[in-house]
């Protein structure tokens, strides 16, 4: 399985080995970015989080009849360029064009619909974030 995110706000599940789409969906506002939460039994790999030019940061069920959203919630003031779900599955950090980066609570394990505010920070104006890794 992949996910794809477009310009145009659409979101694309594929069959990855056969280069097969299964399902698309559009949402408003451009799509940037996307992370996959680690497969579990209890999750089995369907959570998605896209980032949107917005700063709206979506949750994605990813089912056997479609793509549906969960939850959708304004993260930044500028576009979010990176999402990126801790290894562990307890943490989502999302991070925007200007600089700000924000860190939520969450468990990938029990309560998908979990998406708690930790904190922001804010990096200097000349400071460009290129990339989100999670030390492990």
């Amino acid at each position: 399985m992949a996910v794809t995110v477009g310009q145009d706000g659409t979101v694309k599940l594929w069959d990855y080995t056969r280069k097969k789409e299964y399902y698309s969906k559009k949402f408003l506002g451009k799509s940037n970015c996307t992370d996959i939460i680690r497969r579990s039994e209890l999750n089995k790999g369907r959570v998605a989080v896209v980032g949107f030019d917005t700063g709206v940061v979506r949750i994605l069920q990813l089912s056997d009849v479609g793509i549906e959203l969960a939850m959708a919630f304004k993260a930044h003031d500028g576009p979010v360029i990176f999402t990126k779900f801790s290894p562990g599955q307890i943490s989502l950090v999302t991070a925007s064009r200007n600089g700000e980066i924000f860190f939520f609570d969450v468990n990938g394990h029990l309560e998908l619909g979990k998406y708690t505010p930790i904190c922001l920070l804010q990096l200097p104006k000349d400071a460009l974030i290129n990339d989100l890794k999670w030390d492990s």
